[in-house]
């Protein structure tokens, strides 16, 4: 009368592994990994990026990315400050930091020779100048065909559980092409402003970094 239970007992570890492993169910790893080819429904521009590391290297070194733009890598200690709209150039070592913190960047190239200053769109909430302006003196943005979509982009966003929104938009004129958004290990490219493209790029990596800080 004891070889069922003795069975059962045997069986358990059995039933055990195969709730862990059984085919067509997503486990914790499975759900993992697609959450991070999630990105691939929002187009075939999508790509995911060899990943290059997170170390920290003293502000103001260089970083020669393997990826252009990089998505992961060596960067600086600390992200850039604030998260905002900028119509100049944010040092790539410093928002690969922000894309660490589970952030996205937009960035543009205008083809034309950008300077490498800091002048800040944040919009509310996030430390900035206000969504009104340029932030760097009044200046006009430069080709506002695709900026214009950029900032609207980050100023649809809502503020997130840090009290933030976690998109970065700088311009950068190594990028081969005019329009990136790039998150942790992944990019979307194009020469064309894609709205509903890069929304839905922001909607699926907005936040999943490595780190999830503001």
């Amino acid at each position: 009368m004891q070889l069922p239970r003795i069975a059962l007992l045997l069986c358990l570890p059995l039933l055990w592994a195969c709730q862990r492993s059984l085919p067509g169910e997503r486990g914790p790893r499975d759900l993992a990994v697609t959450q991070m080819t999630d990105a691939t429904k929002c187009g075939p521009l999508v790509k995911a990026v060899p990943n290059e590391g997170g170390a920290h290297v003293d502000v103001g070194v260089g970083v020669n990315y393997k990826a252009n733009p990089p998505a992961s890598g060596p960067h600086w200690p600390e992200p850039k400050p604030p998260w905002a709209a900028y119509s100049t150039v944010v040092p790539r070592e410093a928002w690969v930091h922000n894309l660490e913190h589970g952030g996205i960047v937009l960035l543009f190239n205008c083809g034309k020779g950008l300077d490498g200053g800091s002048g800040a769109d944040g919009g509310a909430g996030d430390g900035g100048v206000g969504d009104g302006g340029a932030g760097d003196g009044g200046a006009e943005w430069p080709c506002p065909e695709v900026t214009d979509v950029l900032r609207q982009l980050r100023s649809e966003r809502p503020l997130d559980k840090h009290g933030v929104v976690r998109i970065l938009i700088s311009a950068d004129p190594l990028t081969p092409k005019r329009v990136s958004a790039v998150a942790w290990d992944w990019v979307y490219q194009s020469d064309t402003v894609d709205g509903a493209a890069l929304r839905c790029f922001i909607n699926a990596r907005y936040g999943q970094g490595p780190e999830d800080f503001s």
